[in-house]
């Protein structure tokens, strides 16, 4: 699929820049990135981890998405494990998975919660785990994202939003307000009380009521999709701050709000031909991972990983 490179000195839109510099080469092209006390873990090719900022990186064994709270960071993947660190990620404990295939994770109270491909399970032992699909689609679908907020757990997958009160006992499908006709819900996050859904053809949507309703919160949002679709992926919340991905392969590009998430403004001054597909917050840093498309004709894999950082606080 041939796209633009050149898409983002096209946008006239809202716009945030800054003096951003180069910090690291060698971690291919993120597609996300966490931070906990003083590590970035940065998923790519490969999963890294930096605990100096980017002065030099780290090749860990797992791969796969990744999660953190104040306790740990939990690493997943397709390997069928988990992997755990409470120590930063100086070591690494395994979590055995079985045969299940993990998309997303997260821990509420002491009960871990992993979205695979045949549905959701939970255990409080990190050694037998149980299916909780009550009220979840029949044949399974993807779980591609899940948070929660207060003592509601979101469920992401690809018919929509499901959200429970029971710890993961029952579900209910909270898609009032969320227009998937050809679409469907890729990530989640909470910010400022509000939870947030990116979809595949019509951007953002938040919810101001757990879930009850949804509203599109576009504002700002110029799409780069050659189909013409406001496609977002990740989303990201740092304190006020909130962070989207938008564009596929070599026409990412990363949205900034500094309102909780009422209006966005397109992150700019980075090199021309660069592409932006991961975004973490440090210690009033913002670092963005991305690259350099080298051909205008490559896919993905053409990009040459980079990432770049400017002071949070400098952006005008």
């Amino acid at each position: 699929m041939q796209q633009n490179p050149q898409a983002q000195n096209q946008y006239s839109g809202p716009m945030l820049t800054g003096n951003w510099t180069l910090v690291n080469n060698n971690v291919g092209q993120p597609t996300s990135m966490i931070t906990k006390d003083s590590v970035i873990l940065i998923y790519s090719t490969q999963t890294y981890i930096t605990k100096n900022n980017f002065n030099s990186c780290t090749t860990l064994l797992g791969s796969g998405f990744l999660f953190v709270n104040n306790a740990m960071i939990l690493m997943g993947g397709t390997n069928f494990n988990i992997l755990k660190s409470i120590d930063d990620g100086n070591t690494w404990s395994s979590i055995p998975m079985a045969h299940y295939d993990v998309w997303s994770e997260i821990v509420v109270g002491n009960t871990y919660f992993i979205g695979t491909t045949t549905g959701i399970y939970s255990s409080t032992d990190e050694i037998n785990w149980t299916a909780i699909n009550n009220g979840l689609p029949s044949p399974a679908q993807t779980v591609t994202s899940m948070v929660s907020n207060g003592s509601t757990i979101f469920a992401a997958m690809p018919s929509g939003v499901y959200t429970s009160t029971n710890m993961g006992v029952n579900w209910t499908l909270a898609n009032n307000g969320l227009s998937l006709v050809n679409d469907h819900v890729l990530n989640l996050a909470v910010c400022n009380g509000n939870v947030f859904a990116t979809t595949y053809t019509s951007g953002v949507y938040i919810s101001t009521n757990n879930g009850a309703n949804w509203n599109t919160s576009n504002n700002g949002i110029t799409n780069f999709n050659q189909a013409g679709y406001p496609w977002v992926g990740t989303i990201a919340a740092f304190g006020n701050y909130m962070f989207i991905t938008t564009g596929t392969y070599n026409t990412q590009r990363i949205f900034i709000s500094t309102d909780y998430g009422n209006n966005w403004a397109l992150l700019s001054g980075f090199p021309k031909n660069s592409v932006e597909s991961a975004v973490v917050v440090k210690n009033n840093v913002v670092y963005v991972g991305g690259g350099i498309v080298t051909n205008n004709n490559i896919d993905f894999y053409g990009v040459m990983g980079q990432v770049w950082k400017c002071a949070l606080d400098s952006l005008h």
